[in-house]
């Protein structure tokens, strides 16, 4: 236990980078990380890799929504290994001649990909890869004397970091669960939106937290405060002292840079592109807390359908992590791109979800702009065979009815799906599919479902069997486990 706690907290270190790179590929640590976590385990966390050329895909479709096309800040939420970083990242080098550029265009295009390509996992191996993963891609730029952070983050994008104000100081605010009890972190705004400085306070706190006194720390972290009061700095002398009860128990400044993780995901605004591959678990299935924090999110961003019956109650994260992200961190132009199931258009535990509301007094929500429906193109996740759709919302708005953009996508016959997964870019596996246009299109307007329509002339005919059904069905009762029973036998009663 303890050498694996001094080996997260090694790599950890290297957050921050000060060294040359050759190395040319990162499908390795994907790779790398597939072998080690069972597969099981990875799809009960709803895990499932995205090939390289299908995560280019959604990319550029995202582009495709945007004005700043050259320019974009792009986040990926739930980014796995790194497969959609290292493919955004790809593509803005791709522009370049690398070889022609000089050590100061270098330095200046490197600080461009760290400000426009981040990223967020809740899996700390994952964390872990995928910033290896994003230094392999980012080689061609390093230099000795480079000093930077990696940007991608231990966080939980179903649940931001809150903003409270303590008077008038803007600070972040996070509670982190543990076995030990909850963590309530707080940090001024001003520390955390200065990300160089931030990092310095995050590493000295997981080296010296153990050693140093609690009023020591707190002076260190509040020295270059502006401003500061009573109530805050009560509130950050607790949350130290709470670091320092976790760091007397063996955690030796883990927790410290887990917290400070999970704190940076607040500076992640102002977004033009969201693009990644969620988990796809419903709530029921998750930790019986986590379950129960994230539905009251849920309820309160209206994402529920309001129905009892047809496990209408139910709902899959992945809407969660949609509707959380696109409000929180995208522009008012902004696109989220996400890969989702399909049954999240049809479905009514999404009914609350498909309506996007952002605000509900000045009727502000998402639209879906467009779709692709992969489900003949040969399930590229190759272990899941479950339907799934490539989702472009913005705010601009869409009238359901008339029908929404939808590509279908098969795969031709005689090229395996494990050979396709071999190539990087959509580019260069376009030709193994055939491609079909239709629409979704909302012929009730008193439910959000879509209908899949191949034909958008049977519209008006298929609407006037819209109507009032008596019959109710509801699913059956089931049983969701939670937990790891063990039931011990006694010995039958001698008769």
């Amino acid at each position: 236990y303890h050498d694996f706690v001094e080996l997260i907290t090694t790599v950890e270190d290297y957050s921050v980078l000060s060294y040359e790179n050759n190395l040319k590929s990162a499908d390795i640590f994907k790779d790398l990380y597939i072998e080690l976590m069972p597969k099981a385990v990875r799809h009960s966390l709803g895990e499932y890799f995205t090939p390289s050329w299908l995560a280019d895909s959604l990319i550029i479709d995202a582009i495709e929504q945007i004005d700043n096309k050259d320019d974009y800040i792009a986040v990926d939420p739930t980014c796995g290994s790194g497969v959609f970083l290292v493919s955004l990242i790809q593509r803005i080098l791709s522009k370049y001649d690398l070889t022609s550029l000089s050590a100061t265009d270098k330095t200046k295009l490197l600080g461009e990909i760290l400000k426009r390509v981040r990223g967020v996992d809740i899996n700390p191996l994952n964390v872990l890869t995928a910033r290896v993963g994003y230094m392999i891609a980012i080689s061609p730029l390093l230099q000795s004397e480079n000093r930077f952070e990696i940007p991608v983050y231990l966080g939980d994008s179903a649940v931001t970091p809150e903003i409270v104000y303590f008077d008038k100081i803007k600070c972040y605010k996070y509670e982190v669960a543990s076995l030990q009890g909850e963590i309530s972190t707080v940090f001024p705004a001003e520390i955390v939106d200065n990300s160089e400085k931030f990092s310095e306070i995050i590493n000295m706190l997981s080296k010296f937290t153990g050693t140093l006194d609690i009023e020591t720390l707190l002076d260190y972290v509040t020295q270059e405060l502006t401003e500061s009061n009573e109530d805050l700095i009560k509130k950050m002398r607790e949350m130290l002292e709470q670091l320092k009860h976790m760091d007397d128990n063996g955690w030796e400044g883990l927790w410290v840079k887990i917290v400070g993780n999970f704190i940076k995901t607040a500076t992640i605004k102002d977004v033009d592109i969201i693009v990644g591959n969620p988990p796809w678990v419903k709530w029921e299935f998750l930790p019986t807390r986590y379950a129960e924090r994230i539905k009251a999110i849920s309820v309160e961003r209206h994402l529920f359908s309001g129905q009892s019956y047809m496990g209408a109650i139910s709902l899959n994260i992945c809407a969660l992590i949609a509707h959380v992200t696109a409000t929180s961190w995208l522009k008012p132009t902004g696109v989220l791109a996400f890969l989702m199931p399909k049954t999240i258009l049809t479905q009514d535990s999404y009914e609350g979800f498909r309506n996007f509301i952002v605000d509900e007094e000045n009727d502000l929500r998402f639209y879906l702009q467009k779709a692709v429906d992969w489900e003949k193109a040969g399930h590229p996740f190759v272990d899941m065979k479950d339907a799934f759709l490539s989702y472009l919302y913005k705010s601009d708005y869409i009238d359901y009815s008339k029908g929404v953009p939808l590509t279908y996508i098969t795969k031709k016959r005689n090229v395996p799906t494990r050979k396709i997964n071999f190539k990087h870019t959509f580019s260069s596996v376009r030709n193994n599919f055939d491609f079909a246009s239709g629409s979704l299109v909302q012929l009730n307007s008193d439910r959000s479902g879509f209908t899949f329509m191949r034909d958008n002339e049977n519209i008006r005919e298929l609407s006037k069997i819209i109507g009032e059904c008596e019959y109710k069905c509801r699913s059956g009762v089931e049983f969701t486990p939670r937990e790891v029973y063990m039931l011990h036998g006694k010995k039958a009663a001698e008769s």
